[in-house]
């Protein structure tokens, strides 16, 4: 009986020696693999986040180009807008200079309705004419001119 005893343990002994030698060797394989592993995710992951550090740059850059273009184009639309303003002024300043040109021109000026003209004739000569002898006054005109139909 011992001796079944003594070849059982032996042979149980010898079993689990080659169950931890397996044991080991799988250990090992997957401390390997663990470790390649781990090695290719940090290098995943410093990929990443050089990627990372790439895109905050160039969005750093990109934001401060467009911040810079924003307050060019805010000086050009203050700009424009007070060159606006000026040429209202100076619009608003040529129409009163006109209207007070116009009100001048007309201020002496005289319309006759009414009156046939001769055909060919001049309107200058035919309208003074008229005042002399109607009206009995002797006036000077620089110019007449016929407005509508002449008779």
């Amino acid at each position: 009986m011992m001796t079944t005893f003594m070849e059982e343990f032996r042979e149980t002994r010898e079993q689990y020696k080659q169950q931890f030698q397996q044991l080991t060797q799988i250990n090992s394989t997957l401390q390997e693999e663990n470790n390649n592993m781990k090695k290719e995710l940090i290098a995943k992951l410093d990929a990443i986040i050089n990627m990372m550090t790439t895109f905050m740059e160039e969005f750093r850059e990109t934001r401060e180009q467009y911040k810079q273009q924003f307050q060019q184009l805010t000086q050009i639309n203050s700009t424009l807008q007070e060159e606006n303003n000026n040429m209202k002024k100076e619009l608003i300043d040529l129409k009163q200079r006109i209207d007070k040109i116009e009100q001048e021109k007309r201020r002496n000026n005289l319309i006759v309705t009414g009156m046939k003209l001769k055909h060919h004739g001049n309107p200058k000569e035919e309208i003074e004419n008229f005042v002399k002898t109607h009206l009995k006054l002797d006036i000077k005109m620089k110019k007449a001119y016929a407005i509508g139909e002449r008779a």
